[in-house]
């Protein structure tokens, strides 16, 4: 359920040194509203429920496995003035 995966994403925070409030999370169900509210950029895709998209502070214009990842990484970079061109090949 959602609180387990609040749980695993603090465990997982913790070995990273990292914290909610420095991390951003897509959900799309009931049981990611935990998360959704404990992290400083809760996101959705646009399939998410309503009321999900109503607490989240992106919502991507597609849906989970379309391209919603694509669309919250080109906002981050766009936000942050970085030519995704200038990133180092994968």
């Amino acid at each position: 359920g959602g609180t387990r995966k609040l749980e695993t994403a603090e465990e997982f925070l913790r070995e990273t040194g990292l914290t909610l409030e420095e991390s951003a999370y897509m959900g799309d169900d009931l049981v990611d509203v935990p998360l959704l509210k404990a992290v400083a950029l809760p996101a959705a895709p646009a399939q998410a429920e309503e009321a999900i998209r109503h607490i989240c502070r992106f919502v991507a214009p597609r849906n989970g496995g379309e391209g919603a990842i694509r669309d919250f990484a080109n906002m981050v970079l766009e936000a942050r003035n970085i030519d995704p061109f200038t990133l180092p090949p994968q």
